[in-house]
């Protein structure tokens, strides 16, 4: 059960990933092939600036998922036993849970002060609506290192 709601978060975060990378592209093609006309969108640079930024995020989070995210192994090469791997490896998910709870309670801050002080960027777009990408993000990542953590302990308790 665990594991195909993690495969369909993957899948959502892939797309997402995907439909970010093309209107990266497609935006940053377009305003270079606008500049041939010597006219430019203003607002496509703010954007594919969140884009990239939301692209690192969901790329984060499909490493996570996977387990191929960036760690630093000195502990793990110290243990010797498979189960005490595994619980290890439950312990780094779940200070990294507790971290990224911290990370998204200070991007709705962030998110908060923006919206406070709001300002257009394009369009209905205001900066509020692109730094909520902080908070989606941490939040996908959060969601992907329960499911880990929680298959993992699955794991064990079945062995």
């Amino acid at each position: 059960m665990l594991e195909s709601i993690q495969k369909l978060i993957n899948r959502f975060v892939l797309a997402l990933l995907v439909l970010s990378v093309i209107l990266m592209l497609g935006l940053t093609l377009l305003n270079i092939a606008l500049r041939l006309f010597e006219t430019t969108l203003v607002w496509v640079e703010p954007l594919v600036r969140h884009l990239v930024f939301l692209s690192a995020f969901l790329g984060a989070s499909l490493a996570s998922a996977r387990g191929e995210h960036i760690k630093i192994d000195i502990l793990s090469k110290l243990i010797k036993s498979e189960k005490g791997l595994k619980l290890y490896d439950i312990f780094i998910q779940f200070f990294t849970i507790v971290v990224l709870f911290f990370l998204i309670k200070a991007g709705l801050n962030f998110y908060s002060i923006e919206k406070d002080y709001t300002s257009e960027v394009f369009l209905f777009f205001n900066n509020y609506h692109l730094v909520g990408i902080i908070p989606f993000g941490f939040g996908v990542l959060i969601i992907q290192s329960i499911l880990r953590c929680l298959i993992q302990l699955k794991g064990i308790l079945n062995e």
